[in-house]
């Protein structure tokens, strides 16, 4: 079973000198996350970052890219032409507001909870007694408010750590890579207490964007997959 972590690799191996472009331009927004998309020197990097960025290239796509707190940037895509938004979780609600580039990576979802806690669950109805941290707009919240569990949303997932801390929240909805992207401070004091859900990520573009230019992106992000072995069999557990 190949992991997220797995694309490192890939992207390191497919970074060559671009294309020229076709003229069709597309706006790529997505969210600090870590080592898969973040901000270094005014630059935005990151591994899923430039496996898009590859995926663009390759399709002779001119591709400019713009990180947002999660809500912003998936409300941008919802709202603009040429305009798509990643890592985007792929829910029954979501697919037909958009048009999709995927799969871009999937992804297994996790209540995090301190290891001092000792909180331990067999089955997801079992957190029904526990206040639940969750990202505002995640799929992940929607998912549990539609199942009617107790949840406390902030506007960083950050907040969620300090949450746990101060005993504002149980646990955490989030993803098991959450606690090492973050860093090994936080990955030594939280642990995954129950993996409940597994899930396909993609890019998730305006619906004005032509069908063509998806077409393309679709056509060469399986080129890609193909090439470094990263199919669809294959399992990635990280995105909202």
């Amino acid at each position: 079973m190949k992991t997220i972590l797995g694309a490192a690799v890939l992207c390191g191996a497919l970074l060559t000198p671009a294309s020229a472009s076709a003229g069709t331009t597309v706006h790529f927004l997505t969210e600090d996350s870590g080592r898969f998309s973040y901000v270094e020197d005014g630059e935005i990097k990151g591994i899923l970052v430039d496996l898009v960025r590859e995926v663009a290239r390759r399709a002779d796509i001119d591709a400019t890219f713009d990180l947002l707190p999660w809500k912003r940037a998936y409300e941008g895509a919802l709202g603009n032409a040429d305009t798509c938004v990643f890592a985007t979780t792929m829910t029954e609600e979501r697919r037909p507001l958009f048009k999709w580039v995927a799969p871009l990576v999937f992804n297994n979802w996790a209540l995090l909870g301190l290891k001092s806690r000792h909180i331990r669950l067999t089955r997801l109805d079992e957190a029904r007694p526990y206040v639940i941290g969750v990202y505002q707009g995640d799929a992940r919240e929607t998912f549990l408010r539609q199942r009617g569990f107790s949840l406390a949303p902030v506007s960083r997932n950050e907040f969620n750590i300090s949450g746990l801390e101060s005993g504002r929240i149980d646990l955490w909805a989030s993803s098991i890579y959450t606690p090492l992207q973050m860093g090994p401070d936080v990955a030594a004091k939280i642990e995954t207490v129950l993996e409940f859900h597994a899930v396909e990520l993609g890019v998730a573009c305006n619906i004005a964007v032509p069908d063509a230019t998806i077409e393309r992106l679709n056509r060469v992000m399986a080129q890609v997959r193909a090439e470094h072995g990263y199919n669809q069999g294959d399992s990635a557990d990280e995105a909202n």
